[in-house]
């Protein structure tokens, strides 16, 4: 099922918290791109909001795990497991996402 959960214009340079299904996700605007990420890095189950994005990379304001946005594998310790990405549609300004529920 796909949800509307946020207007493009809302998501600032740290990101946008959003909640689907009962899961925190984060928006995160990179150049022309929205990405749809977990709030929670792996590694300790931190939220991941007020991380930096360098280059396709976005790294947990905790620790500096570096995650790959496209495919949410990671890149760096001190997290080893990779974090779950959400496809996104972007359509008339707003930002849609895929759920897996519904």
């Amino acid at each position: 099922m796909i949800k509307k959960v946020a207007l493009i214009d809302e998501i600032k340079e740290n990101g946008l918290k959003v909640e689907v299904d009962g899961e925190e996700i984060l928006l995160i605007k990179n150049g022309d791109e929205i990405f749809a990420i977990s709030n929670l890095c792996s590694h300790q189950e931190k939220e991941m909001s007020g991380g930096k994005i360098e280059g396709d990379a976005f790294i947990c304001p905790h620790h500096g795990a570096r995650f790959d946005l496209k495919t949410g594998k990671v890149l760096s310790m001190p997290a080893v497991e990779d974090i779950k990405i959400y496809k996104v549609i972007l359509k008339d300004g707003a930002v849609f996402i895929e759920s897996e529920n519904g």
